[in-house]
């Protein structure tokens, strides 16, 4: 055998070991998800995994002279098409600005030098509730005076609140251990509307288990939940435990979400870390989308309530 084809297959094997163990890694993270420490870290990789490991199967299979080498382009499309099945939102809905309550929320992060933008990316979208995680510098810049005028605006647990609906109630649940969780009670419509604004830790060390554990815990120690859970959970959209962490309240994107629904990074948006919650009653009132405010870490979501019937 000469040197040039024991290369080859050597080159062959190595590349086909590759496919399988990148396969197998998008097994595991798609089957534990976030429930372990140890498993957390494979949801980051996304299904677009997929794709190289199809690639390097393909290359792998024509080192080895194997005719059925693009059968494996079925994995490289298989990861493009789940990754963007779960990112784009499909669902349509004739919304009435005139009759509907529409609601931003943004993580903008700190906004040091870029005040004035970020006031005008809220003023532009001109929400009837805005929420904004970041946002103490804005609140003295002249072009979010200009547009608050006449609002209930307020500040609570590192959050902006501007509404053009009446604030009823405004409380923070809990702001500890990076974990800030804010009970906002709107009257629309002459109904109260309660939403609990969310901002998770960050910090990819921490367990997001223990997170989870503990905001279910402040949940059930504080009674009712609240109807619409909104925020930066910094959990990705495949989380198992973004769907178990408030009883009847599950992520409304894979219903009721419309175009693109990465918010993280906002240049490059490939990960849903700011997603809402609600109960099945009120997602069925629910639309959502994301937009880019031009400036901040990440993309805003604006959710549109309709009127009930």
């Amino acid at each position: 055998m000469s040197q040039a084809s024991s290369m080859r297959r050597w080159g062959s094997r190595l590349l086909l070991i590759g496919c399988c163990l990148l396969t197998v890694i998008w097994v595991i993270a798609t089957i534990a998800s976030d429930r372990w420490w140890w498993s957390q870290w494979l949801l980051w990789l996304t299904s677009l995994i997929l794709f190289p490991a199809g690639l390097m199967g393909m290359t792998g299979l024509r080192l080895g002279q194997n005719k059925a080498w693009w059968y494996l382009s079925g994995l490289s499309i298989l990861g493009l098409l789940l990754f963007l099945g779960a990112r784009w939102g499909t669902f349509q809905r004739n919304t009435q600005p005139a009759h509907d309550l529409r609601v931003m929320q943004w993580t903008a992060g700190h906004a040091y030098d870029e005040v004035e933008q970020h006031a005008g990316s809220i003023a532009a979208v001109d929400a009837d509730l805005t929420i904004v995680e970041g946002g103490r510098r804005i609140v003295a810049s002249d072009t979010f005076k200009r547009w608050s005028a006449g609002f209930d605006v307020a500040l609570k647990g590192g959050f902006v609140i501007a509404s053009k609906v009446p604030i009823e109630s405004l409380k923070t649940k809990h702001w500890a251990d990076d974990i800030i969780l804010v009970e906002l009670i709107v009257r629309w419509k002459d109904s109260p509307i309660r939403l609990l604004v969310v901002d998770l830790p960050s910090n990819p060390i921490r367990s997001r288990d223990s997170i989870a554990k503990q905001v279910r815990g402040i949940l059930e120690d504080a009674g009712e939940v609240p109807q619409i859970l909104i925020g930066d959970f910094n959990l990705t959209g495949s989380s198992w435990q973004l769907r178990h962490l408030a009883p009847d309240r599950s992520p409304i994107w894979n219903h009721v979400g419309m175009g693109w629904g990465g918010t993280f990074p906002r240049s490059f948006p490939i990960y849903r870390l700011d997603h809402v919650l609600a109960s099945p009653e009120m997602t069925d009132r629910l639309s959502i989308s994301t937009i880019d405010p031009g400036v901040g870490r990440h993309r805003a979501q604006i959710l549109t309530l309709q009127e009930s019937e």
